[in-house]
């Protein structure tokens, strides 16, 4: 159940040779016993460093699957499935360790489930209102070469625009959401308002040049986040690099969460 590319070259090596394609099927076997044996033993390694002095919550139940995987790994008798099988456990066990110890000074990365977020594929995987892809050095916290912004004259005003994109799958937790923006009104030092850094009905404040953090707590199986400018008053919006962390959360935060 994997995806992927597979490339096939049949090489010409006279000008009479004669080639038909046709019924071609494509099996997956499977890894052998011995590539198995060597990925559970990296994940038992992996297992027993993020366990480190046993003093993180669940490390219990985290080192009861190290040591089931372990014996497996000890059974010269043990199948295909059995490592597979150990594999997995051991993978859903240190999901289940890093969740239970996620905090705010150990966040979890998970940037990757954000689609383009640095847009350096310009606008992919975002919904975008007004707003361009830059490529200059004038925003000082863009991060690679893109950044997204919109500008008009010094002493005028933006209006609106936004950039959003939905995340579908996100377990329930409490997160941080990063992102470099600004919402200025170029040679002048007051602050500006009508631009927002959002996560669903979560938001905060952009109103000068810098990297913002909103919090907030994902209660549904989707989210969407971006940046957002209504009425704004600043004459150049720039945004880019979002970055997304996993810090915890309890029943309670879910509970406050649906009350809102």
């Amino acid at each position: 159940d994997a995806e992927g590319a597979v490339n096939i070259e049949y090489v010409v090596t006279t000008g009479n040779q004669w080639v038909n394609w046709q019924g071609f099927k494509l099996f997956y076997k499977g890894l052998s016993k011995e590539e198995l044996m060597v990925s559970l033993k990296s994940t038992i390694d992996e297992a027993t460093s993020l366990y480190g002095d046993g003093s993180g919550k669940g490390a219990d139940a985290l080192k009861a699957t190290v040591d089931a995987s372990s014996a497996v790994y000890s059974d010269a008798g043990a199948t295909n499935t059995e490592l597979k099988g150990a594999i997995d456990a051991l993978v859903l066990a240190m999901k289940n360790y890093r969740y239970s110890n996620a905090s705010e000074e150990n966040p979890i990365d998970m940037t990757n489930l954000i689609v383009n977020p640095s847009f350096e594929q310009k606008t992919e995987g975002w919904t975008v209102e007004g707003l361009v892809s830059q490529t200059n050095t004038s925003f000082t916290q863009k991060k690679g070469s893109t950044y997204l912004e919109k500008w008009t004259g010094a002493g005028g005003r933006i209006g609106d625009a936004s950039v959003m994109q939905t995340i579908v799958g996100l377990d329930k937790g409490i997160y941080q959401l990063k992102v470099a923006a600004q919402n200025i009104q170029q040679n002048s030092s007051a602050t500006q308002t009508g631009a927002w850094i959002v996560a669903n009905d979560s938001k905060v404040d952009v109103n000068k040049t810098a990297d913002y953090t909103l919090t907030f707590t994902n209660i549904e199986n989707e989210t969407t986040i971006g940046f957002l400018a209504d009425d704004a008053t600043g004459n150049w919006l720039s945004v880019d690099n979002f970055r997304l962390y996993y810090i915890g959360g309890t029943d309670a935060d879910y509970k406050i969460e649906l009350q809102r």
